[in-house]
């Protein structure tokens, strides 16, 4: 048997990093006893489930649409619209493209196309996130101690998952957030 690490330390690049290129999947860290998640250098990283480079379209007064990829809408946010907090606030689903056509703050997704209209009526763009019906990472462990410093993770059906086989884990939490998903059991 090999013996096992005391430390295994993961660097991230600060940065936003969106569904197709962060980290939404499982990471296998039973090899260490304690597991470090941390910026390389200064800065935050931030892992979002949202789609990436929506094309929106004017459907009709202030309502656009796009085609989305896979996974599905678990949540729609705009970060031009904050709450006291300085949290995103939520564009709220309805239940089909007219009511989002005669009301602000509302989506739809009817198959792969998404209908919004903003809490403002303007066209949408970067700063409105459409988080995929994915779940974000999860960490496996064998036990032990999970350490994460200025990791912000955004969005999907759940943010994020830490579990071990043992129910013997740690885990320590440095400058993170958890928000916008839209699933129960997120972290």
């Amino acid at each position: 048997n090999l013996p096992v690490p005391d430390e295994k330390i993961i660097y991230l690049k600060p940065g936003i990093y969106d569904k197709n290129t962060g980290w939404n999947n499982e990471y296998d860290g039973t090899y260490a006893r304690v597991t470090q998640i941390v910026p390389w250098g200064d800065g935050d990283v931030v892992v979002s489930q949202h789609h990436p480079g929506l094309i929106w379209e004017l459907e009709s007064g202030t309502m656009y649409s796009a085609t989305i990829g896979s996974g599905g809408v678990a949540t729609v946010f705009d970060s031009l619209n904050k709450n006291t907090d300085e949290d995103y606030k939520e564009i709220l689903w309805v239940a089909s493209s007219a009511l989002v056509e005669s009301t602000y703050n509302s989506w739809y997704l009817s198959g792969t196309k998404i209908y919004i209209n903003t809490f403002d009526g303007r066209e949408p763009d970067s700063t409105v996130f459409v988080y995929a019906n994915v779940d974000g990472p999860y960490y496996k462990l064998s036990g032990g101690t999970l350490y994460m410093e200025n990791i912000h993770i955004h969005g999907g059906a759940r943010c994020f998952d830490a579990s071990a086989a043992n129910d013997n884990i740690i885990v320590l939490l440095k400058n993170c957030s958890f928000k916008y998903s839209g699933g129960e059991g997120s972290f």
